[in-house]
């Protein structure tokens, strides 16, 4: 028997076509136990078409930009399509494992949060990091000097810790109630990274609650553009003196 609880799923792909299958058969084995409706944005232009079966039961409005968006105002322009009570926001290049909503709705009530996340793995199995402290000035330049296991070594002890104010988490998984929306949107100066540090930050400044928990788990296929393509770091250092500097 299904719960009270409905949920919006908002999933906004740019080409990211060969992992929607896999992201959209994962929900629906998610969706055992509460109601779905799925907003699956279409930021480029795609021939990408949803199995019949898939769009009927999980609900799939499907959305086509006429030109391509920042990830930011496509987020707060199509959270309003979204009718449930309860937002789960996924970047497309991901997928759930079974009772993954079931668990992060369940924590997020009993903790009294009101955004909450979840570790995050690769495919092929290994741990990414998705919980980090809020970047600092210069912060750019040390992580490209610094060892990688620099920030898995902040994330074991932000697991530990958890203040207030001293964490974000990656916008790849974040699920809240919708009217947390009203209070706090992606600010749209960002087209692309640290939209979801900022948004954190935000959240923390309305003294309104992160949670994160390992009671489940989401995959990632990772992508790390900003370091493979120049276009991609450019937006990433552009957004990261927005953040410092505007």
């Amino acid at each position: 028997m299904k719960s009270s609880l409905s949920v919006s799923i908002l999933v906004i792909s740019h080409g990211h076509e060969k992992y929607l299958d896999h992201l959209l058969s994962s929900l629906l084995e998610n969706q055992l136990n509460h109601n779905f409706e799925v907003v699956l944005v279409h930021n480029c232009e795609s021939d990408y078409v949803v199995d019949s079966s898939l769009k009927s039961k999980l609900s799939i409005k499907e959305v086509y930009n006429p030109q391509i968006q920042s990830l930011s105002v496509n987020l707060n322009r199509n959270l309003k399509k979204c009718n449930h009570e309860y937002i789960l926001i996924l970047n497309p290049d991901t997928y759930l494992p079974k009772l993954n909503i079931d668990s992060c709705l369940k924590y997020l009530l009993k903790k009294n949060a009101h955004v909450v996340s979840c570790p995050s793995y690769h495919p092929k199995g290994h741990r990414l990091v998705n919980l980090r402290y809020f970047p600092k000035l210069f912060q750019i330049i040390s992580d490209n000097l610094l060892p990688s296991n620099r920030r898995v070594q902040d994330q074991n002890l932000i697991s530990l810790q958890q203040h207030k104010n001293s964490f974000w988490f990656q916008g790849s998984y974040y699920l809240c109630r919708k009217e947390i929306f009203d209070r706090v949107q992606f600010q749209e100066k960002y087209f692309l990274y640290f939209e979801d540090v900022q948004f954190c930050w935000d959240l923390w400044e309305k003294n309104l609650k992160l949670a994160y928990n390992y009671n489940t788990h989401y995959y990632h296929y990772f992508q790390q553009n900003s370091a493979k393509y120049l276009k991609y770091k450019l937006l990433h250092i552009r957004s990261y003196l927005l953040y410092f500097f505007s």
